[in-house]
């Protein structure tokens, strides 16, 4: 039987998913890759996760999610090309989830003879028009198949793995069952888009049925896990305000509203009672979705005696510190180097080693002054040797182009 009257169940197909430090081949890099195949002798999960090159640096959205590229095993991005290609010529079609940003890193690795595409973010609009959101997170996570972690290659497939079979499904209820069918329905014109109610998980009797009175709520998945939990002076007005349709709302309460299929509430004394437990059970439980109340879990970080090396951990080797994020250390040495070199002013507007961290606070620099003024004389010599390792660090990373521009000049 040719592919063409295959079924979509037993298609020899590839779903993949590729992390890279941005959309654009020419500039940017891949640090992760990772597919499933499905073939007539069964079905393979692969990780590739690849090396970056020595400069090239995460995206700071990506880092504050804690998100860092593989070293264990990472191949070159040639390498997880050479490795790739055998997979996509046994495959009749191709699917992700957002496809335009694979599509276009395939183009470049091996050109527009590719199978057919298939966009999962696409077939969900068509599908679902009135879903508040059709990002992988959502999709999953309203299948009780949520990405164990963001912006791991693996559990993106195996989330997208998880949507294509509940697809299928529904693919059927249309009548679509083969490759050519699919891709005809998905080149029809889509028409204009819903102005209807929202579709929600959430059945509209739970919600309309809360009390008039103050207390807690909590959202739950399809697998009754607490997404979210919130407080309120009426638990009934609260909670179906949102889901009035807002142009205003964020992409996490989009999200949340497509995940949620089920609440459960807890009536209080009054809104003070609502208010402390819900600080507690939030603390308690943890709720993805939930952003204040929670124990902070960023790093401390902490400079050796040499100045030399920063640890997120505090031991007799890194005693210098805390700080509360790793460009705080690099305004401190910067801080250093202008109190050594008497440049008051230049300390006075210094601001953190890289722009696309966060503003620091107004009393940084007065803090950093006071810290360096602290260390005892015994400790200048090393002090100074570690400014010139860091202005020499700076220096290097930005000598050749500095040499030319000087040549210009």
């Amino acid at each position: 039987m040719s592919t063409q009257e295959q079924r979509l169940e037993t298609l020899p197909l590839l779903l993949l998913d590729l992390q890279a430090t941005g959309p654009r081949p020419d500039v940017d890099h891949p640090f992760d890759l990772a597919w499933w195949l499905q073939t007539s002798s069964g079905e393979t999960i692969e990780s590739c996760p690849i090396a970056l090159p020595a400069l090239a640096r995460l995206p700071a959205i990506l880092r504050r999610r804690g998100c860092e590229p593989g070293t264990a095993g990472a191949l070159s991005a040639l390498a997880a090309r050479e490795r790739l290609a055998p997979v996509l010529g046994a495959s009749a079609a191709i699917v992700a989830h957002y496809l335009r940003f694979e599509a276009a890193w395939l183009r470049a690795w091996f050109g527009d003879e590719l199978p057919p595409l298939i966009c999962l973010h696409a077939l969900s609009r068509r599908l679902h028009p009135r879903l508040p959101s059709h990002s992988l997170a959502a999709l999953a996570g309203r299948l009780g198949s949520e990405p164990a972690q963001r912006h791991r290659a693996t559990d993106h497939v195996a989330a997208t793995r998880a949507i294509w079979r509940a697809m299928l499904a529904e693919l059927a209820d249309h009548g679509i069952r083969t490759l050519p069918a699919l891709l005809a329905w998905l080149s029809e014109p889509s028409g204009p888009a819903s102005t209807g109610a929202r579709e929600y998980g959430l059945d509209r009797r739970l919600r309309l049925a809360l009390p008039d009175a103050p207390g807690v709520y909590r959202y739950l998945d399809a697998r009754g896990q607490v997404l979210y939990v919130g407080k309120a002076t009426s638990l009934h007005k609260r909670v179906n305000s949102y889901f009035r349709k807002r142009r205003g709302d964020s992409a996490a309460i989009r999200e949340l509203l497509t995940r949620a299929t089920g609440i459960e509430t807890t009536v209080c004394a009054s809104a003070v009672h609502a208010a402390i437990l819900e600080c507690r059970e939030i603390q308690h439980l943890d709720p993805p979705f939930n952003t204040a109340l929670k124990q902070s879990r960023r790093p401390l970080y902490w400079l050796d005696h040499a100045l030399g090396t920063v640890a997120t951990g505090h031991d007799q080797r890194y005693r210098i510190g805390p700080w509360s994020g790793s460009w705080n250390v690099e305004l401190w040495l910067g801080a250093c180097e202008a109190v050594f070199d008497g440049d008051l002013r230049r300390l006075q507007g210094i601001t953190a080693a890289r722009s696309d961290e966060p503003p620091q606070q107004p009393d940084a620099v007065r803090t950093v002054l006071l810290a360096a003024w602290q260390h005892p004389p015994d400790r200048r010599s090393l002090l100074a040797r570690a400014i010139r390792r860091h202005r020499h660090d700076r220096s290097t990373e930005t000598g050749p182009a500095a040499e030319e521009s000087e040549g210009h000049a």
